[in-house]
């Protein structure tokens, strides 16, 4: 319930910081459900309440910034390529807080030099386009091409296990739980029909994961993103209506 809040209307805004725009800087695409834009170039996204134990990861993609456009004279020079201003209400304290900023610096040699992605990053950009993969294979389902959505899952999942392995993280947890996904997934759609079962398990992964939190009532299932609070909940609640029957 609400007591167990600790951040109320959680907001965040990310744009370009004007450095880096005039180093040909922008932000190309935001990847949440709750997003807008609320002026040229700048980025509104509604994360609504963060339970206690929750977090959230929030991926967004900009345009690097050219070296030979930058008026810094550094032959390694770090651009700023983007503001992120947090906002929301303490519901332990009852105060509002923030904006609280963060910029993301990234180092732009005038060289062909490529960096290692951040191996965190790169897991949650695996999360999304999973989801978005289980979506998309949803759809096709839908129209009836069962072919077509249990291809999309089949290609996805080989790209996703190579590039888990590349980054050291095919044994991390949440890796786990999306492989698991997408391979059940996939074994739903080449069951004998396409039903409401089915759309409505593939679309409970998706908004799990998109949303970073866990709805299943469940306990016995393993779930990443359900908390300690949480699960004993779930619990209690499994125990009270074994009791009551």
């Amino acid at each position: 319930g609400i007591l167990s809040v600790v951040a109320h209307n959680v907001c965040l805004t990310i744009s370009v910081p004007v450095e880096a725009a005039r180093c040909g800087s922008e932000i190309i695409a935001v990847h949440h459900e709750n997003k807008r834009e609320i002026a040229d170039g700048v980025w509104q996204v509604y994360i609504g309440d963060v339970y206690a134990e929750e977090t959230r990861d929030i991926i967004f993609e900009v345009t690097l910034a050219s070296p030979s456009r930058s008026f810094l004279q550094d032959s390694t020079p770090a651009i700023p390529h983007a503001l992120v201003e947090l906002t929301y209400i303490d519901t332990i304290h009852h105060t509002r807080v923030g904006p609280v900023s963060s910029v993301a610096v990234i180092k732009r040699p005038n060289s062909q030099t490529l960096a290692w992605p951040n191996r965190d990053v790169a897991i949650q950009w695996l999360r999304v386009r999973t989801a978005n993969c289980i979506a998309q294979a949803e759809s096709l389902a839908k129209q009836g091409e069962l072919d077509k959505a249990k291809k999309e899952l089949e290609d996805w999942i080989e790209e996703f296990t190579r590039e888990s392995f590349e980054i050291g993280a095919a044994k991390e947890p949440l890796i786990e739980q999306l492989r698991m996904d997408l391979t059940e997934s996939l074994d739903l759609l080449k069951g004998d029909a396409y039903n409401a079962y089915v759309e409505n398990d593939l679309g409970v992964r998706v908004r799990t994961h998109m949303s970073q939190r866990c709805s299943e009532p469940f306990t016995g299932k393993r779930n990443v993103y359900r908390t300690g609070q949480k699960r004993f909940r779930a619990q209690a609640f499994h125990k009270g209506s074994a009791l009551s029957k």
